[in-house]
């Protein structure tokens, strides 16, 4: 997939890639696959707190219930 990157990422990549001796499609996969990780946990955390929120709203349901009837 060929990417169209602005000047200045173009000169960022052109030039970094020369100071770790990389080719350039290197440099960007290696940026890209950190950024993509990045995205993923960030992802697997709002999950998490989803479920968090899902267990917690069911048991304030339950301890609303329990209340509601005396128990």
């Amino acid at each position: 997939m060929p990417l169209i990157l602005e000047k200045k990422i173009r000169r960022d990549v052109s030039e970094f890639s020369r100071k770790m001796g990389i080719k350039e499609k290197e440099l960007v996969d290696r940026a890209l696959l950190l950024y993509l990780d990045s995205i993923k946990k960030i992802l697997d955390m709002e999950n998490e707190f989803r479920a968090w929120d899902k267990l917690s709203d069911e048991a304030l349901g339950v301890a609303a219930k329990r209340s509601r009837q005396g128990l």
